[in-house]
Formats: structure tokens, C-alpha cells, sequence
């Protein structure tokens, strides 16, 4: 069985790190709601990868391309918090490394 594209975007929403309620009991650092970001992002690439290896060729470029639509998304969040906390930027250009991968991946099997 293999992941569709779209699916990779449900995985992105469904680990978001709020409650049921949307509410904290305390806010996180910052440096610490970067790392947990980050750690969203490679999970869900770790998923892509597998799913990617096993999927049929014609799905292989939609897989990526939508891995790197995750990423996009993970570092408009990062950028927002790097523009208080320089030390974010890190976890950033991490994604964004994890992002440029995707897109030759996609555009290579495409």
C-alpha cells in the first residue's frame, strides 16, 4: 500500500502539536516549537520516502512535489518565529535543504 500525494498533507495537519481545544497549557519556547516542526517534517518524509519507493512511477513526482508543498508550509511557520528568535533559523534551512531535495526528487521522476 502506498500513500497518495494528498495524503501527505493530512499527516502535516494531523500532527500539529495543539489540543482537541487549540489551546496550551503553557507556550512552548520557541527553540522547542522549531524542533518539534522539524521533527514533523522528517517524519512525514520518512513516509514519502517509503511510500515513493514503493508507489507506481507515474505517482512517484506527485509524491515529492507534494512532500515539498509540506515543506513550504513548515518553513512559513519557521519564519515567522525566526523573525524573534534567530537561533529558528536552523530548523529552517534544514527544511529548506529537505524541501530543495524534494523538488529535484520530483522533477527527476517527472
Amino acid at each position: 500500500m502506498t500513500i497518495v500525494a494528498a495524503e501527505l498533507n493530512h499527516l502535516w495537519e494531523a500532527a500539529a502539536p495543539e489540543s482537541k481545544t487549540g489551546e496550551f497549557i503553557h507556550e512552548p519556547s520557541p527553540a522547542l516549537e522549531a524542533a518539534r516542526i522539524e521533527e514533523r517534517v522528517l517524519s512525514i518524509y520518512r513516509v514519502a520516502a517509503l511510500s515513493a519507493k514503493a508507489a507506481p512511477d507515474d505517482e512517484v513526482a506527485g509524491i515529492w512535489l507534494a512532500m515539498a508543498k509540506v515543506c513550504d508550509e513548515a518553513c512559513a511557520m519557521l519564519s515567522e518565529l525566526k523573525r524573534d528568535r534567530p537561533q529558528c533559523s536552523l530548523s529552517h534551512d534544514r527544511i529548506l535543504d529537505v524541501r530543495n531535495r524534494c523538488q529535484r526528487l520530483a522533477d527527476w521522476h517527472s
